[in-house]
């Protein structure tokens, strides 16, 4: 899959992510005159990496800005609004992180109006945030620094519209966007979530095209994805200090002969994420936490059609499955954190395709992240 996507997976100052391990930017509040109260948030941060074996054309090494955002928002009254803008990456299991920027698209991370009549209801347009998956799409809101590959042929932000609603202890979402960046507003994404009580929720979540993409469209996305299905849950246990939460997705690409696809496939992606506090019991509390994930991928492609034109979701071959760990410890004092995360990636790619090393045959990847930044 195109990088591109990979990079945008980040909108948690947007969105605060239920997959926290560390805590996110603080709104500051200001005046904004005749705008009313506003706050103000954001945070930097670089990063380091080590890999063993990279995918051809990457580095093994390498330093970059990780993400640099600062966001306004308005969260009260009928009319609200949320803008953030500044400079971004993510850093996808098995791959090089993403320099900083990749898509050449503008300043904006994300902006949107949003019109709450009530505390039940509310209707947005902008640059939305994506509704799909249980990552969040900001390292910073997540367990991990490294993102796992369910969350890899997952939708980013999205420009359209979008509708939430709250009735006890449901809530749901739906939004109509442009997808995986077509500029074709066709792409629709769901969610749903049942918060049983303070430890346990349940959601529920999908996406796919109302029509379809074609191969000529003015934006800079992928069509195989945009057209793609997907479906998917997970559930959220925490216990004290520990939280746990075991995510299933499915996703289905049908055959397409106008875009030499003549053949479907489907992938099948398996993941638990965990995440602790560590010395929550303690009378001074800890500065650590750690969170870690592991996860299972597989593609089951159309074997009646030709190998070399089915669609592939996780760029190592239509018939490739992979399965990969990554533990990532957090020290965090007031607004500074710095994160280290190991880890390793094993993929069973399919033929003709190439995975990690100076040729494409080596299947398997160690890797070594260190972020360190600033949150307010």
């Amino acid at each position: 899959m195109p990088r591109y996507f990979t990079v945008c997976l980040c909108l948690g100052l947007v969105l605060p992510g239920t997959a926290a391990a560390m805590n996110g930017p603080t709104a500051i509040s200001i005046d904004g005159g005749p705008l009313g109260n506003l706050s103000l948030s954001g945070g930097a941060a670089g990063d380091g990496y080590v890999l063993d074996n990279a995918i051809p054309g990457e580095k093994t090494t390498g330093i970059t800005l990780g993400n640099a955002l600062i966001q306004v928002q308005k969260t009260t009254g009928i009319v609200q609004f949320t803008v953030a803008v500044g400079a971004y990456s993510s850093e996808t299991l098995g791959y090089a992180p993403a320099a900083t920027n990749y898509v050449a698209e503008s300043p904006l991370y994300a902006g949107y109006v949003t019109i709450a009549p009530n505390a039940d209801i509310s209707i947005s347009a902008g640059q939305l945030s994506p509704l799909v998956g249980y990552e969040a799409s900001q390292d910073w809101s997540n367990a991990n620094t490294y993102f796992s590959e369910v969350a890899y042929t997952e939708p980013a932000q999205g420009r359209g519209v979008e509708v939430a609603l709250i009735q006890g202890n449901l809530s749901a979402t739906v939004s109509l966007t442009d997808g995986y960046y077509t500029n074709v507003l066709n792409y629709v994404q769901g969610i749903g979530t049942y918060a049983a009580d303070a430890n346990d929720s349940v959601s529920l979540f999908g996406g796919g095209n109302l029509g379809r993409t074609g191969v000529n469209v003015p934006g800079i996305g992928n069509q195989v994805l945009d057209n793609s299905t997907l479906l998917g849950a997970f559930y959220t246990r925490t216990q004290g200090a520990l939280s746990l939460t075991p995510e299933v997705q499915v996703q289905y690409a049908a055959k397409d002969a106008a875009r030499g696809q003549n053949g479907g496939n489907s992938a099948v992606t398996v993941a638990l994420f965990g995440d602790e506090q560590l010395g929550q019991n303690s009378p001074q509390g800890s500065a650590w936490s750690v969170g870690g994930f592991v996860e299972y991928a597989t593609q089951f492609y159309d074997k009646s059609a030709a190998y070399a034109y089915s669609p592939d979701f996780f760029g190592f071959g239509p018939a490739s499955s992979l399965y990969g760990v990554s533990i990532t410890p957090t020290w965090q004092h007031q607004d500074l954190f710095l994160r280290a995360d190991a880890g390793y990636i094993h993929v069973h790619r399919g033929s003709g395709a190439t995975a990690f090393g100076t040729n494409g045959d080596a299947a398997n990847q160690v890797s070594g992240l260190l972020e360190a930044g600033v949150v307010f």
